[in-house]
This record gives C-alpha cells, sequence and structure tokens, in this order.
C-alpha cells in the first residue's frame, strides 16, 4: 500500500480508540492499518510493512509488552510506542529497555504524537 515508510499499525482492543487514532494518523498523511489484538497485529505486520506501531500495554491475550517482544524477535523494521492508561516507571524503564521507541500516558495528544 504505497509507500511502506507512511504505514503505520495501531493495536487496541478498544474500537473506539482504533477508530480515533485512525482519523488523526490518516488526516497527518499514514497509511493507516489496525488490529484488535497482539496476534492480529502480527498477522498485519507479514502482510503489511509498517514502520510505526502504536500499541495499547493492558489488552487480554497478548499485552503490548508481548507485542513489542515479538516485533523485536522476529526483526520487524518496525518503531514500537506503548500507550497505556496506568503508567509506571518501572513499566516504562521495562518497556524502553525491550527496545519501545517510546511509553505514552493516555489520554495523549494525538497532535503532539
Amino acid at each position: 500500500m504505497g509507500d511502506a515508510s507512511k504505514n503505520v499499525l495501531v493495536v487496541d482492543d478498544e474500537e473506539m480508540i482504533r477508530a480515533v487514532w485512525g482519523r488523526v494518523l490518516s488526516k497527518c498523511g499514514f497509511n493507516v492499518f489496525s488490529a484488535a489484538s497482539g496476534r492480529e497485529a502480527l498477522r498485519k505486520l507479514q502482510e503489511h510493512p509498517v514502520q510505526i506501531v502504536f500499541t495499547d500495554l493492558k489488552m487480554p491475550e497478548m499485552s503490548g509488552l508481548d507485542l513489542l517482544k515479538h516485533i523485536k524477535d522476529t526483526q520487524y523494521p518496525s518503531c514500537v510506542n506503548i500507550i497505556t492508561g496506568v503508567a509506571t516507571v518501572e513499566g516504562a524503564v521495562e518497556c524502553l529497555h525491550l527496545g519501545a521507541c517510546d511509553y505514552v500516558c493516555k489520554p495523549c495528544n494525538l497532535e503532539e504524537i
């Protein structure tokens, strides 16, 4: 789908969150893919080269942290950003140590991101 450097994947188990992020990122010129779970995100990554991933930290079945580990283990060339409603210093340190590009608290200013 077009320029792969403009491809973004939004992963969140809440449909409304995916829709809002999708609209904002599309308006910024990105090709937005979305996934409702970590497993669906991994399938999307196999189908589409994605430069940036925004993933919720707390999701059923596979957390955003587990998704981050899978992405780093499989060498997908993606910058993974963890989004969380329950931020802790320990959580931020762990995510960044595992290779996350950023750790952002909800609600976040989508225009800044």
